[in-house]
């Protein structure tokens, strides 16, 4: 008997060294490939224009809405931006110059960056940092980089807690809001951190 209960200590000790040493594959990090990035980039548009559809782009008749949608294989978020502007054909007390720019998550619709202009007033909304009130410029810059964000060189840098990081090129201004104080890596600064 004592034998017996050995035999299955042994084996179940050796099952859980086994399993410990063997860990399961943790959630696969690799950057979606140029086919599924298409695939996805696709389905994007499809969620924007099932959104429009649906009246969420509705326009009013002292304006005119424009609407683009953008998949970001970086951040694996759809986008949507909506441009407001004044309808010059229909008379009414809106500002010649009115313009609202907003960039939302079409998935969650979350409101992320917002430029509003009004005659004389112009500010931006920025969602995605702590200060959310920011200049219309600034607003405006905000949402290119979010449009267009895969197209460009990272950039990797050290925040002051030491981490590493890296971003797209045009988010180092964001990255350097939050931590004035992070070094830019040169390539071999960054080749050695890695290894």
């Amino acid at each position: 008997m004592r034998t017996i209960i050995a035999i299955v200590v042994v084996v179940i000790t050796g099952c859980v060294q086994a399993q410990a040493q063997n860990p399961p594959q943790s959630r696969d990090n690799r950057r979606p490939s140029a086919t599924e990035i298409f695939e996805l980039q696709g389905k994007c548009a499809a969620l924007v224009d099932k959104m429009a559809q649906q009246g969420e782009f509705a326009e009013k008749p002292a304006f005119s809405m424009q609407y683009k949608s953008h998949y970001s294989g970086w951040r694996n978020r759809c986008y949507v931006e909506t441009i407001t502007l004044k309808t010059f054909a229909f008379k009414s007390s809106v500002p010649d110059n009115f313009v609202e720019d907003v960039v939302a998550d079409a998935q969650t619709h979350e409101r992320l960056v917002a430029a509003h202009q009004n005659n004389e007033e112009s500010y931006g909304m920025d969602w995605l940092m702590d200060v959310s009130l920011v200049t219309f410029e600034q607003a405006l810059a905000k949402i290119h980089r979010l449009m267009t964000e895969e197209n460009e060189e990272r950039i990797y840098f050290e925040a002051s807690d030491g981490t590493l990081h890296s971003v797209p090129q045009s988010h180092l201004v964001d990255a350097e809001q939050i931590d004035p104080k992070l070094r830019v890596l040169k390539e071999d600064e960054v080749e050695r951190r890695i290894r």
